[in-house]
């Protein structure tokens, strides 16, 4: 066993068989009467948003069944933790949202459906805003974060939060992927497979039929990752096409929400309604207003030209038979197939291992300003991360179990380093850029390929989007997806790539 191997059978044995913490919150039911609820399991499989928007127009279902529904559905996989905590209010938002379609008031193609989203991701309602740590347990946001109001504003109801890796997995050198002490472990749906990390529950959730769509959000590879396990189709958006704001951060210069759904037209349909709400002076300004679902279509990879990563030894078993596969649908869709080596190769060893080392310092350092920031604007119970530190050497086994290492390092960074935060971020991310755009340039390719995220540090550092779809599955079940990045805000390209590669199964 290789040791990529070694570290996901570690994962998917720890998150299976280590206990939770004593800090972890059971799921309230009790605002929820769920004696009477529909069976809708026929009905929404296989059902896009589309399709759920058309049967609520035609009176087929109402808002408050599909909640209650969803509700039962988190009910009957609580041992999975795919949740934090749920919206006591949202039954009743249900209620109101079937009133306002009696009325003719559609707000937007998300009305009268349950979404779930991350629970780093800010909501100033009854629902706390805490990343599953324990310090920041019943922490209420002062505001609603910007995407929560573009989704809310398109009638969609937030179900709730959903578990994730603890600070978004950038708090131990050795933690467990979808591990938080508020929520112990996200568990994945499908069998005894590792389920990521760390926008693992937003994933688990629609892999487990939940929720038809949810947000997570990525620093490096948080959302490609968990889409990959979890068999569901994740964007990684460009840096700017969604609002950062009101999201607990590891480092303004990486970190991005993105849409996770079933299929690529439903994360499309929320890529459209997102850009639909970019200020002209928004860093991704050149997708203000695009229609991504306009863009797709099943022959967008007629004569494109993939540059699909091949290895002289796969990372994971299954890998190559899964490549082959690949690499046949991708062809008999139109695209040509170009055999490239991995971005580390590209760029060199030692290139390489220094992006990396100037990468994991602005996270560092980014971390503890970002942090320190979101605490203040929020009225938080701490304010600065040695405080958060400090909480949790009290009671490190309960409180922080694979220890706070990076916490620890953002404590220690110096004013001097953290002075410099704005200059290295930005030459690590012009690094990145330059290493993916002379990539594509090099094997004269629109688009690169890898599986799962293999190549998240090039293409999330950069700023760059991916879009990871379901590829295939192992023997053993365990899903696998394929990553297609490229340059900058050519997002609505890859999904149409990908919607093109998804419907050639």
């Amino acid at each position: 066993m290789n040791p990529y191997e070694a570290y996901v059978t570690d994962q998917a044995d720890q998150q299976a068989n280590r206990p939770d913490s004593p800090e972890k919150i059971p799921l309230d039911f009790s605002p929820f009467d769920l004696s009477d609820v529909r069976e809708l399991r026929a009905e929404l499989e296989g059902a896009s948003l589309a399709d759920i928007q058309a049967m609520l127009t035609a009176g087929e279902v109402t808002s408050v069944e599909l909640v209650k529904y969803a509700l039962k559905r988190a009910y009957d996989h609580q041992h999975l933790n795919l949740f934090l905590e749920l919206n006591p209010a949202a039954l009743a938002h249900a209620a109101e949202s079937d009133a306002e379609r009696a009325a003719g008031q559609i707000r937007g193609p998300l009305h009268g459906i349950p979404v779930s989203i991350k629970g780093n991701i800010a909501t100033a309602d009854r629902m706390t805003t805490t990343a599953g740590a324990a310090v920041l347990r019943g922490l209420h946001a002062k505001y609603d974060a910007p995407l929560v109001v573009t989704l809310r504003g398109a009638g969609a109801i937030i179900l709730g939060k959903n578990n994730l890796s603890e600070w978004a997995n950038f708090y131990a050198e050795r933690s467990v992927n979808g591990y938080s002490t508020l929520g112990g472990h996200t568990r994945h749906p499908l069998g005894a497979f590792d389920v990521g990390g760390s926008s693992s529950g937003s994933c688990a959730a629609v892999a487990a039929g939940i929720v038809t769509v949810a947000i997570g959000s990525e620093t490096t590879g948080s959302i490609v990752y968990p889409s990959s396990q979890n068999g569901v189709v994740g964007l990684k958006p460009s840096l700017g096409l969604i609002s950062g704001a009101g999201i607990i951060p590891i480092t303004d210069a990486f970190d991005t929400a993105g849409p996770v759904g079933r299929t690529v037209a439903d994360v499309a349909l929320l890529a459209t309604l997102f850009a639909a709400h970019l200020p002209a002076d928004a860093p991704a300004a050149d997708l203000s207003g695009v229609d991504f679902s306009a863009k797709l279509s099943l022959t967008t990879l007629d004569g494109v030209r993939i540059g699909l990563v091949r290895r002289e030894s796969s990372l994971r078993d299954g890998d190559d038979l899964i490549r082959a596969q690949v690499v046949r649908r991708l062809e008999a869709a139109g695209a040509w197939v170009v055999d490239v080596p991995p971005m580390d190769e590209f760029v060199g060893k030692e290139r390489a291992e220094q992006l990396g080392k100037d990468s994991l310092r602005v996270m560092i350092l980014g971390f503890r300003l970002g942090v320190e920031q979101f605490l203040a604007e929020h009225a938080a119970p701490v304010r600065t991360m040695a405080e958060i530190a400090a909480f949790n050497a009290v009671d490190t086994p309960n409180r922080i179990p694979s220890g706070q290492f990076y916490i620890q390092a953002a404590v220690d960074a110096d004013e001097g380093e953290l002075g410099i935060y704005p200059a290295l971020a930005g030459q690590v991310v012009s690094a990145y850029a330059e290493a993916v755009d002379s990539a594509l340039r090099a094997h004269n390719v629109e688009v690169m390929a890898d599986f799962s995220n293999y190549a998240s540090p090039y293409h999330s550092r950069a700023g760059f989007p991916a879009v990871t779809v379901p590829a295939g599955v192992r023997e053993t079940g365990e899903p696998l997806g394929l990553t297609l990045f490229g340059t900058a805000f050519t997002d609505d390209q890859l999904l149409a790539y990908a919607y093109a590669f998804e419907a050639h199964a």
